[in-house]
């Protein structure tokens, strides 16, 4: 697995695939790491927020989640389209 702060030449997209992997696969802290250099490389992805939020969520950081979900609320998300999408990744087979 790749450290996202020892390998700057993951790409966006690819940080949002190693958050979501790893938080389907329950590594909470590890999908914290990647999807906070996600959204230091992109401030305007109310998913990433949403999936930040649902991480610290999970990691009982109450205070961080609500802020993320605040964020991403705030940047125009649909909640229902990412809920529905965090199930899907919480609904893997592991």
């Amino acid at each position: 697995m790749k450290n996202p702060t020892s390998n700057k030449e993951l790409t966006y997209q690819q940080l949002i695939y190693q958050a979501e992997q790893l938080y389907s696969n329950c590594s909470f802290s590890e999908a914290l790491e990647f999807i906070t250099a996600a959204i230091e490389m992109n401030h305007t992805d109310s998913w990433a927020y949403y999936l930040r939020g649902s991480i610290r969520f999970s990691l009982k950081d109450i205070k961080g989640s609500n802020a993320d979900f605040e964020k991403s609320t705030e940047l125009g998300a649909c909640l229902t389209s990412d809920l529905d999408r965090l199930m899907n990744l919480s609904s893997t087979e592991k």
